[in-house]
């Protein structure tokens, strides 16, 4: 059974190019925003409701409002690996520690692409309770999972196709 909690570093350090369809085009670097933070990138404080930019897509009872985790407050960080400056847990707002209902969690960002974009690179990394079974992009599967337990990231670098305007980023 899973309870996914996302930690994501996708930006900074990442993330999309997108290749557009036009040779001459290049490539255009798009931006998706970490998990638990605010339009300015730094990370919200612990017990925050919402995220603004993540959604609950898939949860299996309970409520789709999603609450931020970080280390001051306590348990469930340690033992899970703490934020950062960059990121914050996110899950289920069903009580304090994130502890929904057993089962698959699916969470959703969106991202704008450029005319002519075909494909992007997605380089970045993730942690999840218990594991993240795949990324999708445009509800399609990467083959992209998260070691078995939130006790560090694991790294991603793939390219997967995308198209004009928006565009769906599931873990």
């Amino acid at each position: 059974m899973l309870k996914l909690l996302w930690l994501a570093a996708v930006s900074g350090v990442c993330l999309l190019a997108a290749q557009a369809q036009n040779l001459h085009a290049g490539t255009v670097p798009l931006f998706i925003f970490n998990t638990g933070v605010d339009d300015a990138g730094a990370p919200l404080p612990d017990g925050t409701i919402g995220d603004p930019h993540y959604t609950e897509v898939l949860v299996p009872g309970g409520t789709t409002d999603i609450r931020v985790r970080t280390s001051a407050g306590g348990f469930p960080i340690p033992p899970w690996i703490g934020d950062n400056s960059v990121s914050a847990w996110i899950g289920p707002n069903n009580d304090p520690q994130l502890d929904g209902p057993a089962g698959i969690y699916g969470t959703r960002t969106t991202f704008t692409a450029p005319a002519l974009a075909i494909s992007a690179t997605f380089i970045g990394q993730w942690a999840a309770d218990d594991e993240g079974f795949d990324i999708l992009i445009n509800g399609v599967s990467t083959g992209v999972t998260t070691a078995f337990g939130p006790l560090a990231f694991t790294p991603f670098n793939f390219t997967a196709p995308i198209h004009e305007g928006m565009n769906t980023f599931d873990g």
